[in-house]
């Protein structure tokens, strides 16, 4: 059986997080009210939903290196890259799985969605196993509006235009260049679009 590979990007460099705080802070490290972290929390979610997993780290972020040490992540599941942008934390990983031979695809995930419910997750792998060739997302399904959110699952014909991203340009521009190509499946998992880019994110 084909394989889906998630990647989660985990290389940023928290800007706005330590703008708002007024001294550089990794906002990945930053705790949740339920005592965890943020980026803990992510992968709670994530690793319980597969072990085909690997985590794009920037190689000057050394705090982020240790926090998944102490979280014993195998070394293995650790992509180190020298990133500017999502662009190249998104082909570093893209080139760090693309020769497995059982590879469907790959499911593209950030590491500062601390609250994506697992049953999306669960959804998603019923979407992808009915829509293989298809670029999906979910859709959040509010009363008063609705949102494009992530992960994104991208199938392994977009290997060469994801490998080769880099910069801040991430994987918008292969989706606009291949619109015809993309699902949507609606959620009401408000998960699916919250992110954490200040310290007044993490009271969610």
């Amino acid at each position: 059986m084909k394989k889906v590979f998630t990647l989660i990007l985990a290389a940023g460099y928290s800007r706005r997080f330590s703008e708002a705080l007024g001294h550089e802070q990794n906002k990945l490290l930053a705790l949740l009210p339920s005592g965890l972290s943020v980026l803990e929390q992510t992968l709670r979610t994530h690793c319980r939903w597969s072990d085909n997993y690997k985590i794009v780290v920037n190689a000057q972020q050394t705090a982020t290196l240790e926090k998944l040490q102490a979280l014993a992540i195998p070394r293995e599941k650790i992509v180190v890259c020298e990133s500017k942008g999502m662009g190249d934390s998104l082909a570093k990983g893209i080139h760090a799985t693309k020769m497995d031979a059982d590879l469907q695809g790959w499911f593209i995930a950030l590491a500062d969605m601390p609250w994506l419910k697992l049953e999306t997750l669960v959804r998603f792998k019923r979407c992808i196993h009915k829509n293989p060739g298809q670029i999906i997302r979910p859709l959040f399904k509010g009363k008063v509006y609705s949102q494009a959110g992530h992960p994104v699952y991208f199938p392994y014909q977009f290997r060469d235009e994801l490998s080769q991203l880099e910069g801040n340009a991430g994987a918008k521009v292969v989706l606009e260049r291949h619109n015809e190509k993309l699902m949507t499946f609606e959620v009401d998992d408000e998960g699916v679009m919250r992110d954490v880019d200040t310290p007044e994110d993490l009271l969610f």
